[in-house]
């Protein structure tokens, strides 16, 4: 549904195991939080031996909604959090600065 409340985009950059599935990635992404984050687009795919020959740099844009109210600094540094702590503990993944 749309929302006349103000948005905010993040872009996001992980490494994964070359092999690692994006569909399971997008699926937990969309599961953090089902009211909140609205759209998950992967944009980047990235292989250097800088990160390892096994491994692949991925990132991705997560635009965060509320229904509700126009979320703050707080609010969305906590979403953040939940993003990078979900997809780094389910995918052992490491985000990339």
């Amino acid at each position: 549904q749309e929302s006349e409340f103000q948005y905010s985009e993040k872009d996001f950059s992980f490494i994964f195991s070359k092999d690692q599935n994006l569909y399971e990635v997008y699926r937990v992404l969309t599961g953090i939080d089902k009211k909140l984050i609205r759209q998950v687009e992967f944009f980047d795919e990235y292989l250097s031996p800088d990160i390892g020959e096994e491994n692949k740099s991925i990132t991705f844009k997560i635009t965060i909604q509320s229904s509700e109210k126009t979320l703050d600094e707080k609010d969305l540094e906590q979403i953040h959090n939940n993003i990078i702590n979900k997809i780094s503990d389910k995918f052992q993944s490491k985000l990339r600065s």
